[in-house]
């Protein structure tokens, strides 16, 4: 009895030693990392507005957001047949309804691809750090949004 007990014991003592052990490698390995606040479940996709969150690294943080912002208008367009759908069935009004239901597919499509690379909005952001061996390295966490409403509201406006 007194063996499984020295057992255990020694079994618990070895597993919390190797936690902290793990803790000591990444302050000796020179990493500082700071963790994204960002909850990224709070922003799901609905007709009418369409969210991306994405992440750029780089060594140069405004390459790093240049980044994130180009990976936000790729996840655009991937999203762009669901979002042409969107458009179609938007009923903020009647006059509106109609007018954009007299564009073809594929204009809408262009209309669509053009405001991905104007009107994409930033609604959160954050930059953290991660420095090894006296290089740093950053990362740009970005939240963007298309909001069909603005896209529609503008296009009928210009023309």
């Amino acid at each position: 009895m007194k063996n499984i007990f020295s057992i255990k014991f020694l079994l618990v003592c070895v597993f919390i030693l190797g936690c902290n052990a793990k803790k000591d490698i990444n302050k000796e390995m020179g990493y500082t990392v700071v963790e994204s606040k960002i909850d990224k479940r709070k922003y799901k996709d609905n007709g009418r507005q369409y969210y991306a969150v994405t992440v750029g690294l780089h060594g140069d943080q405004n390459i790093a957001e240049k980044n994130a912002r180009g990976f936000a208008q790729a996840e655009f367009s991937d999203k762009m047949e669901t979002m042409v759908q969107s458009m179609g069935k938007i009923t903020s009004s009647s006059t509106l309804k109609n007018t954009i239901g007299k564009l073809s597919i594929e204009d809408q499509t262009k209309l669509l691809t053009k405001a991905v690379a104007t009107e994409l909005q930033t609604i959160e952001e954050e930059l953290s750090y991660r420095e090894v061996n006296g290089q740093i390295e950053y990362k740009y966490t970005g939240v963007f949004k298309i909001d069909l409403d603005d896209i529609i509201t503008g296009w009928v406006q210009s023309q």
